[in-house]
C-alpha cells in the first residue's frame, strides 16, 4: 500500500513539474529583449571568429540596435533588490551603459560598411566585454 501511495505521488509530481517550471519562468520584457540580442550577438561573434564579417552582418547589427535600444527604456529586475535610496542611481547608471553599447553597435555598424573588418572584429570584442560586465553588474542572480 505505502509503495502505491510512493509511486502515485511520484507520478504526479513528474507529470505537474512542467507546468510548475513554465509558471516560474515567464520572462521580463527586458529578458525577452536581452535574449533577442544575444541570439543575434552570438550569431555576430561566430562570424567574427571565421573571418566572415562583412555587409552581411549588418542586419544582426541592427537588431542588437533594437534591442539595445528597448532596452534602455526598460528596468532590471535586481533594481528591486536594491534600498529605495540606491534604485535611482543603479538605474542612471545601467541606462548609460546601454547607451554606450548602442555606441559601441554604432561604431560596428559604421566599420562593417566601411569594410574595415579588423576594427569590426574589435569592437564584437568589445562588446563582449561590455557584455559580461553589464552582467556581472546589473543581472539578478539566478536562484
Amino acid at each position: 500500500m505505502k509503495l502505491r501511495l510512493f509511486l502515485t505521488s511520484l507520478l504526479i509530481a513528474f507529470v505537474a513539474s512542467p507546468f510548475v517550471h513554465a509558471a516560474e519562468g515567464k520572462d521580463s520584457p527586458l529578458e525577452k529583449e536581452m535574449g533577442a540580442l544575444n541570439k543575434a550577438f552570438r550569431q555576430l561573434k561566430k562570424q567574427a571568429a571565421d573571418s566572415t564579417l562583412g555587409e552581411a552582418s549588418l542586419p544582426l547589427v541592427a537588431q542588437m540596435e533594437k534591442s539595445a535600444t528597448a532596452s534602455i527604456a526598460l528596468i532590471p529586475e535586481k533594481a528591486a533588490d536594491l534600498p529605495e535610496k540606491n534604485q535611482a542611481e543603479f538605474i542612471a547608471e545601467y541606462k548609460e551603459k546601454m547607451q554606450a553599447m548602442v555606441a559601441t553597435l554604432s561604431k560596428l555598424e559604421a566599420a562593417l560598411k566601411a569594410g574595415n573588418t579588423a576594427d569590426a572584429a574589435k569592437l564584437v570584442g568589445e562588446l563582449g566585454a561590455e557584455q559580461r560586465a553589464g552582467h556581472k553588474e546589473f543581472r539578478k542572480p539566478k536562484d
